[in-house]
């Protein structure tokens, strides 16, 4: 976009784009179990609150945070290494007619599990 403007050449707006590019993936794509938790509490009637940032100055470090991550997202990480252990098991250890050895079907899932176990690490982190 800022090429099509006129403010930068063709390749500094691709390296540009590029930089960001692993953000967004991490972001997008840990985003589709809490919008799942969001809606099913709203489908369902269940009182939901959403955390807001943090305006004052605090402080912090890299155990006090992840301390704080891993109690707000607990939940989360119990199904990310549950699912994990799923994906392993059909990957590997399943009966015959059950395992599944394509890449094609494994690496979605893979992607997805660890965006969600990323996306409050690289949320969390300031």
């Amino acid at each position: 976009m800022l090429h099509r403007l006129g403010k930068v050449n063709f390749f500094q707006g691709l390296w540009n784009s590029m930089k960001w590019m692993p953000m967004f993936v991490i972001f997008f794509g840990g985003l589709s179990v809490h919008l799942t938790k969001a809606i099913l509490c709203h489908f369902l009637s269940i009182p939901m609150e959403w955390n807001s940032t943090a305006k004052e100055l605090t402080e912090t470090g890299f155990f006090i945070a992840m301390d704080k991550i891993l109690k707000d997202y607990k939940y989360t990480y119990i199904i990310v290494f549950f699912m994990t252990g799923v994906l392993i098991y059909f990957g590997l250890y399943a009966p015959m007619g059950y395992i599944i050895p394509a890449p094609t079907v494994i690496v979605p899932v893979a992607n997805q599990l660890v965006c969600h176990a990323l996306l409050p690490i690289a949320l969390g982190m300031y």
